[in-house]
């Protein structure tokens, strides 16, 4: 289970920076955090974009513990893996 309020602090931040960055992360479907236009298959061979990070406009919830569940457990069908 996700904590209902994300631990907070500089190591939380760094850590996730660097899975962010790492190889086979989270970069290499959100060049540039999303802005550069990147488009990839869905499980039913949809083509869909893969989002912007910095506009603050996401699918499936908007709370913190939302986005921290996508990145947990990725999304299912769209090709993001947790």
């Amino acid at each position: 289970p996700v904590p209902e309020t994300p631990p907070a602090g500089e190591a939380v931040v760094r850590r996730g920076a660097e899975l962010f960055h790492g190889a086979g992360g989270c970069v290499s479907c959100h060049a540039d955090y999303g802005r550069t236009p990147s488009y990839r298959y869905d499980a039913w061979g949809a083509v869909a974009r893969v989002p912007d990070l910095t506009r603050g406009e996401f699918r499936w919830g908007r709370t913190e513990a939302d986005h921290a569940r996508k990145v947990r457990y990725g999304i299912p069908g769209s090709g993001m893996p947790y």
